[in-house]
């Protein structure tokens, strides 16, 4: 599982490099208009508290903290939205069902609009430009090996 995520991870920095460097940037905006940005800032504050990178698991700073500060010049909002679509992604995933306590997604789905969040942000993101040889959407892209192999880890990562 950690390979897969990676590997997203890997697959969406080259989308973002090389086809849609404002992407996700832009996708806060479009929830924002969309939803509303106390909602946006719920859901990032929710999923930034319930899956915290160190220096706020350590108590080094809280979750709005983190949030309000960047990376290499990428807003952490920006990484919290990616992080919080490959949790998305891997609740759909059969393959990862054995293992969904090690990442629950409750808090997340105790906020009633969560879904809706997800949907709107499916949706901005199937207008983005595509990638790979047919020009799939980067969900597509994302969501091929679990397709491909929707009960095998290993046949994902081979594919």
């Amino acid at each position: 599982m950690g390979l897969l995520d990676e590997a997203a991870h890997l697959a969406i920095a080259h989308w973002r490099t090389t086809y849609d460097p404002e992407g996700f940037r832009n996708a806060l905006a479009a929830l924002e208009s969309a939803l509303g940005p106390q909602l946006v800032d719920r859901v990032l504050l929710t999923f930034a508290d319930a899956f915290p990178i160190v220096a706020v698991y350590r108590g080094r700073m809280n979750a709005a903290q983190w949030l309000a500060g960047a990376t290499d010049g990428r807003s952490h909002r920006e990484i919290a939205l990616e992080e919080l679509l490959l949790l998305a992604l891997s609740h759909e995933n059969p393959a990862y069902e054995p293992y969904h306590d090690v990442f629950d997604d409750a808090p997340l789905t105790a906020i009633n609009a969560y879904r809706a969040f997800l949907r709107e942000l499916e949706r901005y993101l199937d207008t983005r430009p595509g990638m790979g040889a047919r020009s799939k959407t980067l969900l597509a892209f994302l969501r091929a090996p679990m397709l491909a192999a929707p009960h095998s880890l290993a046949d994902q990562l081979a594919f």
